[in-house]
């Protein structure tokens, strides 16, 4: 058609903002907000100082009123303590609040912060920090944080039977220890009941756990190691190797606490029933304790658990199951036992994260605080064993490591009926050679 402008039109001006990668260097950061991120960078318009009282050592934090003040996860500690009427106004002014938390809730503290700037993520939790998560979710008024430990802890304890070996223990002791240190006394009867479940049925297995581990039982309470032998549960059917568990874990209590033990407390987690058998390390040191506390308490104590006059005392079972154990251990089954002396570390095995082989036992060695008359009963035992296992033997002989040789000892080995006894004397120590002969 004549007058029309067929002609393309034009294309439009092509123009660009330039990619968000150039401005990068200029932009202010995009990072998450965190009370991890230096103060001036995250702008936070708070600080916590928290004291941790077992160690004295202050952390400071650099928190947000928005944060810890509103929302799902909110605290009401920290919305009274900032925002509230009752904000006290020196902290206001400084813009500081500070707080004093046990050595366990003050390690806990971070992963407390981390729940709380995190609106949908989960908490940083597991046996060990259970408890003081918990205790802090109550102290600050954390709702969400409440239901979320709650819900961990009851699934956890819940588990612990189904996981078997030694880890169901381990989590047991935590729980009891930390509860405690809580005062969450259900927790603790919880704890309790479950560690019970699990020596009933074997699965608190010492070979499995490390000597950090097993070290914890030397920082329970008395009372609760009393709980947890006199709970219903609490049954011999986990065999030998509950027994053995057991007898270590009270003497790692008895050196780690030896102002709790009395024969009182012996009559409580060794008598019959609650225990078969004793760890081969563990059985000097319980005879050299059951001596001293003889001596120390001049048996005041046998008089408050003697009924009638005659009658055995609680813990003459316990003193009984030592001999039967190291006699048979010694003398029959040819096991060159490590019986450890009261003299020897405190901590019973260093602090280490080796898994531990009960069965290499070293050689025999004495406690210094054995009682002469405990010293013969062994030596005898040892002999009568020896001869019992050979019928054909006129005498039984048994070869003693050296021992402190003392003036009083030696007479009194002189005077053991029906025994033949040579000391090849040293300088302090002497080796023993006993022959017993039947009457």
């Amino acid at each position: 058609m004549a007058g029309t402008d067929e002609s393309p039109l034009p294309e439009p001006p092509s123009f660009s903002f330039g990619s968000y990668g150039s401005r990068a260097a200029a932009s202010p950061s995009t990072k998450k907000l965190s009370w991890r991120l230096p103060a001036d960078e995250s702008l936070s318009d708070w600080t916590l100082k928290v004291k941790n009282l077992d160690t004295n050592k202050v952390d400071t934090y650099h928190v947000h009123k928005a944060t810890l003040c509103v929302g799902p996860r909110m605290c009401e500690f920290f919305k009274t303590m900032m925002m509230g009427n009752q904000a006290r106004f020196r902290e206001k002014a400084a813009a500081c609040t500070e707080m004093e938390l046990n050595g366990l809730a003050a390690a806990a503290f971070p992963a407390f912060l981390d729940f709380l700037y995190d609106p949908v993520g989960d908490i940083a939790i597991e046996s060990s920090t259970a408890c003081a998560l918990f205790h802090l979710s109550d102290f600050l008024g954390c709702e969400e944080a409440f239901r979320a430990v709650g819900d961990f802890i009851e699934r956890d304890i819940a588990d612990m039977v189904g996981r078997g070996i030694y880890k169901s223990s381990v989590g047991c002791i935590y729980y009891m220890l930390h509860a405690t240190a809580f005062q969450q006394d259900k927790l603790v009867e919880m704890a309790v009941e479950c560690f019970a479940d699990c020596m009933g049925m074997g699965y608190a297995c010492a070979w499995g756990m490390t000597a950090k581990e097993m070290n914890e039982f030397g920082k329970l309470t008395a009372d609760l190691m009393c709980a947890l032998c006199t709970h219903p549960k609490f049954t011999r059917t986990g065999g030998n190797r509950a027994d053995h568990v057991w007898s270590r874990a009270v003497g790692i209590f008895c050196r780690a606490q030896p102002e709790a033990v009395t024969l009182d407390f012996f009559a409580v987690v060794a008598k019959e029933g609650v225990i078969g058998t004793i760890a081969d390390d563990e059985i000097l040191f319980f005879l050299a304790q059951l001596d001293v506390l003889d001596k120390e308490e001049s048996g005041k104590a046998k008089k408050r658990n003697r009924g009638e006059k005659g009658k055995p005392h609680a813990t003459d079972f316990f003193r009984e199951l030592c001999y039967a154990t190291a006699t048979k251990r010694l003398a029959i089954d040819n096991v060159p036992l490590r019986l450890l002396s009261v003299k020897e570390d405190q901590t019973w095995l260093q602090n280490t994260n080796e898994y531990l082989d009960f069965m290499d036992i070293s050689e025999l060695t004495w406690g210094a605080e054995l009682a002469p008359a405990t010293l013969i009963e062994l030596l005898q035992r040892f002999a009568r064993a020896a001869k019992k296992k050979d019928r054909e033997m006129k005498t039984a002989t048994v070869n003693v490591p050296p021992l402190p040789l003392t003036h009083g000892l030696t007479h009194f080995l002189h005077t053991v009926p029906n025994t033949t006894i040579s000391l090849p004397c040293k300088p302090q120590s002497c080796t023993i050679k006993i022959k017993y002969t039947e009457a």
